[in-house]
């Protein structure tokens, strides 16, 4: 599956909670469209010290590996 790399700048004041969840959302709204109906949203988030991973990807259905 190809990777569409984006990055989600969350400089505005808000809070590390808001700016997770905003992320989430435009993550969401991005990638419903593309589904197939073999498809789910997986969200994968990875929280460093500087700064905060989000990854909105598409997986098959039966897929249940968590990165």
């Amino acid at each position: 599956m190809a990777t569409d790399k984006f990055i989600f700048d969350a400089k505005q004041k808000l809070s590390k909670k808001e700016s997770i969840k905003k992320a989430i959302d435009f993550g969401i709204e991005r990638e419903t469209p593309k589904l197939k109906p073999d498809e789910k949203i997986k969200v994968v988030i990875e929280d460093k010290v500087n700064h905060v991973f989000v990854d909105v990807l598409r997986v098959k259905k039966g897929e249940n590996k968590w990165v």
